[in-house]
């Protein structure tokens, strides 16, 4: 496939007058209106984080055991019956 040369002649594009394209744009406040109007439904905002997911509870309480207590809890799960043991270990 050959190219033809190009030749040193362009088209100008049409350009509006400034009058012209600033009718043509809708204003900034008119078009903010609409998109917040009856007919537009707000997207909610996303919902927290559960509180399972914390170390602490909403009133500051810890969820999780100190060294001490789990070995407190492991030594009391060893003299407990099987069921308790399996459960628990």
């Amino acid at each position: 496939m050959t190219r033809r040369p190009r030749t040193g002649k362009t088209t100008p594009l049409p350009v509006k007058p400034p009058q012209a394209r600033a009718r043509a744009l809708p204003s900034r406040t008119r078009q903010g209106a609409a998109r917040s109007g009856p007919g537009v439904q707000k997207t909610p905002a996303p919902p927290p984080p559960p509180a399972a997911m914390g170390l602490h509870t909403a009133d500051g309480a810890r969820k999780y055991l100190t060294a001490g207590e789990r070995d407190a809890f492991l030594r009391a799960a060893e003299e407990a019956d099987r069921q308790v043991r399996t459960l628990s270990a």
